[in-house]
């Protein structure tokens, strides 16, 4: 999967980003790649934390840990866990197919 652009959109009560990717599987998953991205890169936030001693961040991350999660033994919900996707073929005339063989 490779990601083609993205914006970061830092309005104070909806922080959120907005990517466009590509991907050179024809029938990738986009739910299975959208929440591996996720959980691989909560990992890193969380492990970056502990080594900085950030310890006030990573006990907020642990308090929006929901019971049932908690029970499952999730530590930490760096994420909200929705994300909406739209499917796109082109920008500016140019196929997303064609941007991704340039680019990889």
């Amino acid at each position: 999967m490779l990601i083609c652009h993205y914006a970061k959109l830092p309005k104070k009560r909806d922080r959120h980003l907005h990517f466009i990717m590509a991907t050179p599987f024809r029938n990738a998953n986009l739910n299975t790649l959208v929440a591996n991205g996720k959980r691989f890169m909560a990992y890193e936030i969380v492990e970056r934390l502990k080594n900085s001693k950030h310890n006030h961040f990573l006990k907020q991350l642990e308090n929006e840990v929901t019971r049932s999660d908690k029970k499952r033994g999730k530590l930490h919900q760096v994420f909200e866990s929705s994300f909406d996707a739209r499917h796109i073929l082109a920008i500016r005339g140019r196929r997303l197919a064609d941007q991704y063989h340039r680019l990889s």
